[in-house]
């Protein structure tokens, strides 16, 4: 029992690798450098519904420059067969997502991370470590919810105005020239580092 858990802990990592480097050919390939793409990390309850939705929605508008996954505090067992059926009706393949749970190593890489309708006692489990957190109280589950498509409408207008506000600070810090003095001070100390004599 120990030995298959050290095999399915070790497929685990592999699969987490390959899928890193396939997002990073991608980016490559599409001229992204990856040191700029936001990760973004969405955090519900069992992570079987509204968090993959939002994740799925912030992918699909975030030019590239947007990294999305999502988690679950408590993780449900699979992703819901109504929220499956809705993401397959917008094109998208519900096969690719599985349930994660949160971790703290998930949220530690995140740049962003969104919670959606946690209690104040699930929120003490985030270990954000002084990340910036959205929090999106009223997003109700999207359980028992009858109007999805209206659901789904929900979601896409919070997550579509939370990507343009990154995709916009991201164009500020691209278009931000540099202080003369600060690189030349910057070129001096790195000399200095490789050079102490010049210190």
């Amino acid at each position: 029992m120990e030995q298959e858990a050290r095999i399915d802990e070790f497929l685990t990592v592999f699969v987490q690798r390959r899928a890193e480097e396939l997002l990073a050919e991608q980016a490559r390939e599409r001229g992204i450098d990856l040191a700029h793409v936001t990760q973004v990390l969405f955090v519900d309850d069992a992570n079987t519904g509204r968090s993959h939705v939002a994740a799925v929605i912030a992918n699909g508008r975030g030019e590239g420059l947007i990294r999305a996954r999502s988690g679950g505090v408590v993780p449900g067992e699979q992703i819901r067969p109504e929220i499956q059926e809705l993401l397959r009706d917008r094109g998208f393949d519900p096969d690719e997502f599985t349930v994660t749970p949160m971790t703290g190593k998930l949220v530690l890489t995140s740049d962003v991370v969104v919670t959606m309708g946690l209690s104040d006692e699930e929120k003490v489990q985030m270990p954000t470590h002084g990340l910036h957190q959205v929090d999106w109280d009223d997003l109700t589950s999207l359980e028992g919810r009858s109007d999805l498509d209206v659901a789904f409408g929900e979601i896409e207008a919070r997550v579509s105005e939370l990507v343009d506000a990154l995709l916009e600070k991201e164009k500020d810090l691209a278009e931000r020239e540099a202080d003369p003095e600060v690189e030349e001070e910057l070129r001096r100390v790195i000399g200095e580092l490789h050079d102490p004599e010049r210190g």
